[in-house]
């Protein structure tokens, strides 16, 4: 466990007993955290209580408010009857109050508790600054995985080639609520980007489909940064992978940019991603691809094959260049 400055004693006095991992996993369990990128703000929420639960949490106080209701119904001509009903009363009323004020005024209680622990905890001897951009991270609800992109690059007059791109990678929900979810893509307006096709769906089938004319009223342009926009897509219902193993979203985006024969490209994540395999497809014999050194990447001498079995976070990006071949 690690604390800075004046919140040690602050978090040792507050989980004094508990231990880093207890405490996290009590936070994992009580809380679900549904982070949003596509323009929605981040939302922390209770872990849904099933009715089973929920009742046998109400059963000790709805057993006193019943407990209650007899003893004032007992008649006035029975002994210790004025006692009895003023009993009766102070009974009804804490059972009321427990389940309406005191299970609603618990439930900010916990959450506001488990939010500060679980923050302090977070690379507790980092400056706080850092410690918010770790927690924006680990409250993350949607991640990718397998993310898949191939270049295919073809000559053009004037020193240009068109290079087609396909990717692929699936989406799951690490939370405890289902969420909506739809893909977002983004390209510098500087060489001509055309997204031809995107896909996304569940393994029900469940899912849209839309082509270049179909895109075009999804597709918005920045006029500072000349960065052309494909958003606000029709969202998809996805549910807690934990719920349903099944509930994965597989994302296809099929696009070309018309650049110069000398050029990089940038896989940019918008979210945790595990997991890159960057495809070199066919190009003119006369070229060369390259993609960036990592310490986790994974590539044979000679392979078009590059793999990165690292994490990626928000901000972090993959670099690959193409250019001609010195004669």
């Amino acid at each position: 466990m690690m604390s800075t400055g004046s919140s040690r004693e602050e978090l040792s006095q507050a989980v004094r007993d508990y231990d880093a991992g207890a405490i996290i996993a009590l936070h994992r369990s009580a809380l679900s955290v549904v982070g949003r990128q596509n323009g929605h703000s981040d939302m922390v929420e209770f872990r849904r209580i099933s009715t089973a639960e929920y009742a046998k949490l109400i059963t000790p106080f709805a057993v006193l408010f019943v407990l209650g209701l007899a003893l004032v119904s007992v008649p006035d001509n029975q002994a210790l009857s004025a006692l009895m009903h003023k009993a009766g009363d102070a009974l009804m009323i804490t059972g009321a109050l427990a389940i309406t004020v005191e299970l609603f005024t618990l439930n900010r209680l916990v959450r506001h508790v488990a939010d500060d622990i679980a923050f302090r905890l977070v690379g507790g001897h980092l400056p706080k600054a850092f410690r918010r951009t770790l927690w924006n991270v680990i409250k993350t609800s949607d991640v990718r995985e397998h993310w898949r992109k191939e270049y295919t690059i073809k000559g053009l007059p004037d020193g240009k080639v068109q290079v087609d791109i396909k990717e692929s990678y699936a989406v799951k929900n690490y939370s405890d609520a289902t969420i909506k979810y739809a893909p977002i893509n983004a390209n510098e307006t500087f060489w001509d980007p055309v997204i031809t096709h995107v896909e996304y769906r569940l393994a029900q089938s469940t899912g849209y489909a839309f082509g270049t004319s179909d895109l075009a009223k999804y597709t918005t342009t920045d006029p500072a940064s000349k960065v052309q926009t494909v958003g606000k897509l029709p969202a998809i219902r996805l549910k807690p992978i934990r719920e349903d193993p099944e509930a994965i979203c597989t994302v296809t985006w099929h696009s070309t940019l018309t650049t110069p024969e000398d050029y990089t490209d940038t896989t940019s994540f918008a979210g945790p991603t595990v997991g890159l395999t960057i495809q070199q497809g066919d190009i003119p014999e006369d070229m060369t691809f390259v993609v960036c050194e990592g310490a986790n990447i994974q590539h044979v001498p000679g392979s078009k094959t590059w793999e990165f079995d690292e994490g990626f976070i928000n901000g972090q990006y993959v670099r690959v260049w193409w250019f001609k071949k010195h004669q």
